[in-house]
Formats: structure tokens, sequence, C-alpha cells
């Protein structure tokens, strides 16, 4: 499949166990594990040598996004009902919801360099060009080469064929867009970047929030980690934004 042009994507398994998993641990089959919506392994995902990256696979014990849903993954279903097939949406959680999302991120990938192939994708994945890096450095056993990132693979796909860069605009860019805090969780950390951007500062509207220059990771015009923190002393229970 592979001499074909064909990548091939599986989910590594919800076991939560170092065991190998088929067709997910043939080599040449990209892995794929779960995190949740903090970004950490799932208590159901597989992990291990074989593991290569990490997708949104979901995790229904909770709702750490306050929106009133369990933080699964919102998938099409088709249930039998009277000998007929009822569709509509449900929400899922496994490696089977994290898998689409590297497929998907691969067809993205294909659409503008359409010369890619399984060894192209791998060389990309092992370099870390169209990964966040969870977990320890590089690979891991628990995150592989880290979770996939839709936005730097398809800039990634662009520079391989040569895409002209537009002259840089003033444009300032935060990685992630979005931080949910866990039950667990106080301190995470954003990365502001831009092109012909100076004199960036970072504030919060919400009391029980901070943000603030990671030390010696920040330039002088204001680009580059922040670490933000959330303090619950004396919030009650319940979900909060800011």
């Amino acid at each position: 499949v592979r001499e074909a042009g064909v990548i091939v994507v599986a989910a590594a398994g919800n076991y939560h166990t170092d065991i190998p998993a088929y067709p997910a641990a043939y080599e040449g089959v990209v892995s794929v594990g779960a995190v949740g919506p903090a970004k950490r392994q799932t208590f159901y995902s597989n992990f291990g040598p074989t593991i290569d990256v990490v997708a949104p696979g979901g995790d229904m014990r909770g709702d750490l996004n306050g929106d009133g849903y369990p933080d699964g993954v919102l998938s099409l279903t088709g249930i039998e009902v009277n000998g007929g097939l009822s569709y509509g949406y449900i929400f899922y959680q496994g490696t089977s919801m994290a898998a689409p999302h590297v497929a998907g991120v691969a067809a993205l990938m294909k659409a503008v360099w359409p010369a890619m192939g399984p060894n192209e994708f791998d060389r990309a994945l092992s370099s870390g060009a169209i990964v966040e890096d969870l977990g320890a450095p590089g690979r891991d056993n628990s995150y592989g080469y880290g979770l996939i990132d839709a936005y730097k693979a398809v800039v990634y796909a662009k520079a391989q064929v040569g895409a002209e860069t537009p002259p840089a605009e003033s444009l300032l860019t935060v990685t992630p867009r979005t931080l949910s805090f866990d039950a667990l969780t106080n301190r995470l950390t954003i990365t502001v970047g831009g092109e012909q951007v100076s004199g960036v500062k970072a504030s919060t509207n919400a009391p029980w929030l901070s943000v603030a220059a990671e030390e010696g990771a920040v330039d002088g015009d204001g680009l580059g980690r922040y670490l933000v923190s959330v303090n619950r002393t004396g919030l009650a229970e319940g979900a909060y934004r800011g």
C-alpha cells in the first residue's frame, strides 16, 4: 500500500497498555494515540514505542470547557431504529476519534503538496515540523512525536512546493488560541509571534487569571512564551472563562 503512495493511519487502541495493537503497530503505519482537552494522554489510550503521534480523542468523564456537553469528539452516527437507520451526531471518545484528525491533516497537506507520499509524511512527522511537542522533548512513548497541528502542517506542505510567500504584514499570532485548565492544572503556556509586530503586552480580564512573560523567553518586541496562571482561591465550584 505504501509503495502505491498511500499514507496509512490507524488508531493505536483503547486498552491503556504498551502491548502493540494491530494494524497500528505495523511498520509503516502511522499509529495515533489520544489526548484529552488539556493535551494530556487519555486514561484509555495505548502508548509505547509504536506510537507515532497523538490527536484529540476526547475524555467524556468531564466538561472542562464548560459548554454543557461531555468532552468527547462530536461525530456522525447512524443508529438502527425499527429496522431503519436514524442519522445524527453523537459524542464519542477513543483513538478511533483521534486517527481521523491525523488522516484529515494528511489530506490537507496533499491538497497543497500533491507529490507528498508516505515517506515525506513520515519525515515531516519525525522532524517535529507538523506537531506540537508534548511530554519529554522529541519523541516519547506517551505522545509519539507530539500533537498533530493542522496549521503547521499546511504551512510546511506549502514550503515544500515553493509556494510564494506574501509580503510580510503586521500580524500577531497566539498559539494555542484557547487554554483549558483541568482540576489539576494551574499553569499553561502560550507562544506569541508575529510579523512586523512590536510592543506586545499581555493582560487579563479576570481577577483569578494572570499572565506573565516567561523569564528569558520573550524578546524586546514582546514576542515569545508567556505563562498563564489561575488562582482558584475563593472561587466556587464551576466553569470560568477569561
